[in-house]
């Protein structure tokens, strides 16, 4: 039996503050049933790469 897990790393734009800074969430599909949860984290759009799932930069 396969079991398929997919885990997914994002900065959710929708729900931006005001000091502009975006929460990041976490996505996991197991089996076809996908679930969201926040990371209780911040980061602003500028310094994050939705290319790779992660911030930019090394400090």
């Amino acid at each position: 039996m396969s079991n398929q897990v997919t885990a997914y790393v994002y900065a959710r734009g929708a729900k931006a503050y005001q000091a502009g800074l975006h929460p990041i969430y976490i996505s996991i599909t197991i089996l076809g049933k996908r679930t969201e949860f926040p990371t209780k984290k911040f980061i602003t759009p500028s310094k994050w790469d939705q290319k790779t799932m992660k911030m930019k930069g090394n400090t």
